[in-house]
């Protein structure tokens, strides 16, 4: 390599270090012509592409320049565009082929995270500790090892390690409001503020726990996700709601102590018996009523509320889905779609379900009365369940075999949350025919107790 290459070569660094991705592609486009084969040059092309969500063309470079010369960055590189995909195997060969080359934290570490989200926690422990061996501070690492002791339901040392989600170097939606009050260590205060964090099923899931905190605070003021705030409103009177910190500041006084939702699980559920089950979401009661009305006028009971589809391409949306049409079950009930997203009203509709548009979800307190309208709830692993579940409706869950952390492990059929929610388990990764044939057989329950009460 010239100087004048390797002038160009550090030019490029330095942009691409500071997020400057489309300046540095460039510069690295005039390397590349210069020398088309630069193993190094087609690892951060690669490595910009991937940056970008353009994976297919990320692989394509990167394994070029694996071909040319291995190395365990590339390794690294390929198994994160992979398993951006959805691809997990793929991207474990190539987490694995990189410790072949080089032993480094963020390979051990990467495959910590894959095995923790696909419900192998053992395997994922091991992994984080290889990777905090190498980086005794690694947050990425402490935040992996967390979910994996959550999903064995480790409740006490996973909460603490929990809190690692709020580290710099780790990739979470969760952050900490700008609010002048230090954190709450769970003393009574008068003036506690707790802000929501990560997805809404999230946000409702960590809301179990909003009553008791209010027993240790004289006010609690709320914030959280602005579809929710009709329902909680409704559901805790004596909280103030607001759906962004910024209308918390503007109209709230100064606040003794700050906490976030999903960190009161360290003051509350640190054992099994910690976990009460019971309903505390209220649906709109005159709603409830509209919606029956509205049901009962298309077709008989049993009303089944349904949705199979859950996630993104990122967060395994082909491993948590069915088809919709193996969601018909009761011969003599009646399916209700609950299911989001553009093709939803064209499936549901497909497979005769009753379709209305408030089931998107843009009005989650309208989506609550009508999932309080429905006898049972049948669907995959998604928001429904944890809205259903906190509304205390009957739930049957189309569980993976490897789940999120939220679903626990194993043979496991409770979600501790929520007393109302059954888990239907995949035995065989990727087949749905035992979960499926378990929710139908619970919804022919409900249709049999409905038929003898109608007698």
């Amino acid at each position: 390599m010239t100087n004048i290459v390797q002038k160009m070569l550090d030019e490029g660094i330095e942009e691409h270090r500071a997020g400057n991705h489309k300046k540095a592609a460039e510069i690295y486009h005039l390397i590349l012509n210069k020398e088309p084969f630069n193993p190094g040059i087609l690892y951060l092309l690669g490595d910009i592409a991937v940056r970008q969500g353009l994976n297919g063309l990320g692989i394509n470079l990167l394994t070029t320049s694996l071909q040319i010369k291995p190395s365990s960055e590339v390794c690294c590189a390929l198994g994160c565009a992979y398993k951006a995909e959805g691809f997990l195997d793929e991207s474990n060969h190539f987490f694995e082929e990189g410790l072949k080359i080089h032993r480094t934290s963020e390979l051990y570490n990467n495959l910590a995270s894959n095995l923790s989200d696909h419900g192998q926690p053992e395997q994922a422990l091991e992994f984080c500790e290889k990777a905090l061996e190498l980086e005794p501070d690694n947050g990425s690492a402490l935040w992996n090892k967390a979910l994996a002791l959550l999903t064995q339901r480790k409740w006490p040392e996973a909460w603490k390690l929990h809190e690692y989600r709020f580290h710099p170097n780790v990739a979470t939606t969760s952050h900490r409001r700008a609010i002048d009050a230090p954190l709450w260590e769970g003393q009574y205060v008068d003036r506690l503020f707790i802000h929501g964090e990560q997805g809404i099923g999230d946000e409702i899931m960590f809301m179990s726990m909003l009553s008791e905190a209010c027993e240790r605070a004289k006010e609690v003021v709320v914030e959280v996700e602005p579809r929710l705030i009709e329902l909680v409103e409704r559901s805790f009177p004596n909280v103030a709601v607001y759906g962004n910190v910024q209308a918390v500041l503007a109209h709230e006084k100064p606040f003794d102590a700050v906490v976030a939702m999903g960190s009161l699980g360290m003051f509350f559920r640190q054992e099994r018996t910690g976990f009460p089950g019971h309903s505390y979401l209220k649906a709109d009661p005159e709603r409830v009523e509209y919606w029956r009305r509205q049901f009962a006028m298309q077709g008989p009971r049993p009303f089944v509320g349904v949705s199979w589809q859950g996630g993104t391409i990122g967060t395994r949306i082909q491993q948590r889905s069915v088809m919709p049409a193996n969601l018909k079950f009761a011969k003599k009930g009646t399916a209700i779609s609950l299911q989001y997203g553009k093709d939803a009203e064209a499936q549901a509709k497909e497979q005769g379900f009753l379709f209305y548009p408030e089931c998107i979800g843009k009005d989650l307190d309208e989506l609550a009365a009508m999932i309080c309208a429905c006898d049972m709830v049948v669907t995959v692993a998604q928001t429904v369940v944890h809205l259903a579940g906190a509304l205390g409706v009957d739930t049957h869950v189309l569980t993976p075999k490897g789940s999120s952390w939220r679903y626990g492990q194993g043979t496991g059929y409770d979600m501790p949350w929520y007393g109302s929610v059954y888990l239907h388990r995949q035995t065989v990764d990727g087949s749905w025919a035992n979960p499926l044939e378990a929710a139908k057989q619970a919804v022919n329950k409900v249709a049999r107790r409905i038929q003898n009460a109608d007698k």
